[in-house]
């Protein structure tokens, strides 16, 4: 059922690491980690190297997987849109907490706003 509902095909099963793309290997890590039912699952960038309709497959698989089996998710992405998946989002900006909010309560133009000062700053201190 899982492998079904992140999209993988079956054939997928029966190849090495080496045989897989970036985002098939990204995809088939995730389902193994949800295969093991855990109560937390950490992921950094997890949908970087998935297209738009796997990465939101992935995304619908998680949120089945919190809302089903009680599992909590904290995922790290520069893509401010993957954060109104959760029900709290945190801003860091320069290895410091700007914001951590309820989505219900979050400024999502003001937070972009902000991390698009924020980039400039970094991109005006590089040069």
């Amino acid at each position: 059922m899982l492998v079904r509902s992140l999209g993988i095909p079956d054939l997928w099963l029966e190849r090495g690491e080496l045989e897989l793309s970036v985002g098939q290997r990204q995809l088939v890590a995730i389902a193994r980690a949800l295969v093991m039912q855990p109560r937390l699952l950490l992921l950094d960038e997890p949908t970087s190297a998935l297209d738009v309709g796997t990465a939101e497959r992935m995304l619908n698989a998680l949120t089945q997987s919190v809302r089903t089996e009680g599992l909590t998710v904290l995922m790290v992405n520069h893509q401010l849109e993957l954060a109104a998946v959760g029900d709290r989002a945190l801003f860091l900006a320069d290895g410091k907490l700007r914001h951590d909010q309820p989505q219900a309560q979050i400024d999502w133009q003001a937070w972009r706003a902000e991390l698009l000062t924020t980039a400039q700053t970094e991109t005006d201190a590089w040069e």
